[in-house]
């Protein structure tokens, strides 16, 4: 049984945020017949301009969540995180440091004058 759905009539103003598509699986072990599906795992605009003709622009409209259309949204915020790496780098570079001074530390050996 499929739901009513109301369409709205006239011009629409829609508000949200444009992204890319999410990217492919690193790792596909089957390609043959996995768009075969009506529930496809991931979207591939290649397969999909394939399978329909339509061509797509390169990225998504994702809606606001004021919009009162549609499904419930809550889209994740991108977080850079730039303090996470500096301080990763830091890191690293404090343990270079340790392993050079002991490197350094125990090579080299103080010699003594036999006379």
């Amino acid at each position: 049984v499929l739901p009513e759905i109301s369409t709205p009539e006239g011009k629409q103003v829609i508000t949200g945020a444009v992204a890319p598509y999410k990217s492919k699986p690193a790792l596909i072990l089957e390609q043959e017949g996995l768009f075969d599906n009506t529930v496809w795992p991931y979207f591939d605009a290649d397969m999909y301009k394939k399978k329909t003709g339509y061509g797509l622009l390169p990225a998504v409209i994702l809606l606001d969540e004021s919009q009162g259309e549609g499904y419930l949204r809550s889209w994740p915020k991108y977080d850079a995180r730039v303090g996470m790496h500096i301080g990763y780098a830091i890191q690293w570079y404090v343990f270079a440091a340790i392993v050079l001074v002991t490197y350094v530390a125990v090579n080299v050996k103080k010699k003594e004058n036999v006379e």
